[in-house]
């Protein structure tokens, strides 16, 4: 069956959204149908099937505001085989209908539960506790028969943050294909906000309870509903709008990426004749005989052979950052399992990945992967600066967890540029000792280390650091040697009011004075960008194994996927005013793939590529840092 997406747009609340147009993503008017609004008419009911269904359900839809969610009900009444509907909703859309011969926001999952011969089962996940009970209450709920309560598994709120879910997921039947329907006011007021009550829910914790229904690989469709309405005042309307285009966008890159698919479906996407197709074991064993270093290998060949030409003043930008990796639970990997923290909770495992990323051109330069337990990030930056896998002429920009001694006499003795962000004067940080004004200031200080226990040592903390003589965290103060001198320069700029921001670099005051420090530091931002984009458009949530060897394996690939991808698009012209437009990240790993899959041809390519781009929006100022949770309750075991 063909996938078509659908934006069905009641309102016009989707005028501006950053979802693609193509070919697949289908623009519904449906601003001209009467009596649809939080109660649907026979005559309205019709009407919306009728332009639905050319299309079929197989797609992520989006429908409007919660006043339209009954649209889910009409969209499944198109299946025709045993299924589950996996409902994301804050409330239960299990009222006693108001008025029969109508459908309401309000009452249509009941209706759907009731009278829909092919649902198998409904689970309803993240209503509160009290408005569960009330649907199956004897005298004013829904569910009140054996049949219907044996249809209907719940998960509340409650049972979600207290980890008391994981006791009912026995309950889901695991053999049926599915349909998803998500109101986006299950989220906190951060990352949606819609016209009815919200929970609590953060976005990267629904996309981790979303994960074990898509891994399944058998979905039917997506709907997706909770937009904002209109008739708020203009200011709030524009910011509501503004996140919840983001979440769309973002929900929208996460269910079309992740599709996790078994060994035997990803070896037939690349292999395509019998007589070169491999068998399982045959892989698992060919990959038992790849060192994940090996790839590491790969990756810096392939880096280092490409034209990175994007620099910043003549200087490469690396920004240096971690991020932890989410991989299949595994609690026989103790190296990478994590206990849960309350009881009832389940456990998770990780890895955690430093990388060193290329701002200007957009690509991983090196990466290290440990485990979590033993994760270091500045040892880890300490060791990809001595191997020195990048281009010489950089300058390394790094957060707060960076603020180390050690490091910055490291890039001082091999002349390393670096800009590291630290703790302000008023923090327990290296500054807190210099008796530094509280103001703007741009000067140069030396920190002198030494093992001596002189008086005027313990009486000038603000230029001796005593370094212990058994310490291993200080390597460059000789035996022979009583001291070892630092020079730093340090910048401390305003970001609001009555806040600070603190850098400690070796660049050249007169090569980049104060304005610019501060540019060259929020470049840093970038990374994070790329850890997202690594982690959904290139599908690094996903894994098809559980051992560490191969799980590296994955991660360094994925790697090199990215890199290669960036470099294409770093080198495929727009063929419009590049100040205004650039390629689409989602759709050119798309193309990359079916191209490296030998599906397309490389002149065909380059026609998708520029045939996909996104506008630029300079000086735009609603940055929304998502940062993933580490577990949740609700999962199955990853395969």
């Amino acid at each position: 069956m063909t996938t078509n997406h659908l934006i069905l747009d009641f309102s016009h609340v989707y005028c501006d959204e950053k979802i693609p147009k193509n070919d697949r993503v289908h623009w519904l008017d449906c601003s001209d149908i009467a009596e649809c609004d939080l109660y649907c008419s026979k005559r309205a009911e019709e009407e919306i099937r009728a332009r639905i269904e050319p299309y079929g359900i197989r797609g992520i839809h989006f429908l409007d505001s919660g006043n339209y969610h009954y649209v889910t009900g009409i969209m499944t009444e198109q299946i025709k085989q045993g299924f589950s509907l996996i409902l994301f909703d804050h409330h239960t859309d299990m009222q006693k209908p108001m008025i029969e011969h109508m459908t309401s926001c309000g009452d249509w999952a009941g209706k759907v539960l009731k009278t829909n011969p092919w649902l198998q089962q409904l689970i309803l996940i993240g209503p509160q506790e009290r408005d569960i009970q009330q649907i199956y209450s004897e005298k004013e709920g829904l569910v009140t028969s054996t049949e219907l309560r044996e249809k209907l598994v719940t998960f509340s709120a409650e049972e979600i943050q207290s980890g008391e879910a994981g006791n009912k997921i026995s309950k889901i039947k695991k053999n049926f294909p599915v349909y998803i329907s998500i109101d986006k006011d299950i989220l906190d007021e951060e990352y949606s906000e819609t016209n009815w009550s919200q929970g609590k829910m953060s976005l990267p914790v629904l996309e981790r309870l979303l994960m074990p229904f898509l891994k399944s690989g058998n979905i039917l469709g997506i709907d997706i509903c909770g937009e904002c309405q209109q008739g708020m005042p203009l200011p709030q309307y524009l910011e509501a709008k503004e996140i919840n285009g983001e979440t769309n966008k973002e929900l929208f890159d996460f269910l079309m990426q992740l599709s996790s698919k078994s060994m035997n479906s990803n070896i037939c996407d690349y292999f395509h004749t019998p007589d070169t197709l491999p068998s399982q074991a045959a892989i698992c064993q060919r990959r038992k005989l790849l060192y994940p270093d090996a790839l590491r290998r790969i990756m810096r060949l392939f880096t280092d052979g490409v034209n990175c030409t994007r620099t910043y003043k003549g200087y490469y930008m690396l920004a240096c950052d971690g991020s932890d990796i989410n991989i299949p639970y595994n609690p026989g990997d103790k190296e990478t399992y994590h206990s849960p923290n309350k009881d009832g909770q389940k456990g998770y495992n990780q890895l955690h990945l430093n990388a060193l990323y290329d701002i200007e051109n957009g690509i991983f330069q090196d990466a290290l992967i440990d485990t979590h337990d033993k994760s270091n990030e500045t040892d880890s930056l300490e060791q990809m600066i001595k191997e020195g896998n990048y281009p010489k002429n950089s300058i390394i920009i790094a957060d707060r967890g960076y603020e180390k001694y050690n490091l910055f006499a490291l890039c001082n003795e091999i002349h390393q540029k670096f800009v590291i962000r630290v703790k302000d004067i008023s923090s327990n940080g290296i500054l807190s000792t210099l008796c530094l004004p509280d103001e703007e200031f741009d000067m140069d200080i030396i920190k002198t280390m030494t093992r001596l226990q002189t008086r005027e040592i313990k009486n000038h903390p603000e230029k001796f650091v005593r370094i212990m003589t058994s310490s291993p965290d200080f390597e460059y103060l000789r035996i022979e040697d009583d001291f070892y001198d630092i020079p730093l320069r340090v910048v401390r700029f305003k970001i609001t009011d009555t806040t600070y921001e603190c850098l400690v670099t070796n660049l050249d005051r007169n090569e980049f004075p104060m304005e610019l420090m501060k540019s060259i530091y929020h470049k840093r931002w970038s990374i994070e960008v790329g850890f997202r984009e690594l982690k959904y458009p290139i599908g690094l949530i996903s894994f098809c194994s559980k051992k560490q060897n191969y799980l590296r394996q994955e991660i360094y690939a994925s790697i090199i996927l990215y890199n290669f991808t960036k470099f294409i698009m770093n080198n495929t012209p727009t063929g419009k005013e590049t100040s205004k437009y650039k390629l689409n990240f989602n759709a050119s790993v798309t193309a990359v793939r079916q191209f490296l899959k030998k599906i397309i041809q490389e002149d065909v390519l380059l026609q998708v590529l520029k045939k996909f781009l996104t506008p630029l929006r300079p000086g735009r100022s609603f940055i929304r840092n998502i940062k993933p949770k580490s577990s949740i309750p609700l999962s199955y075991k990853a395969a």
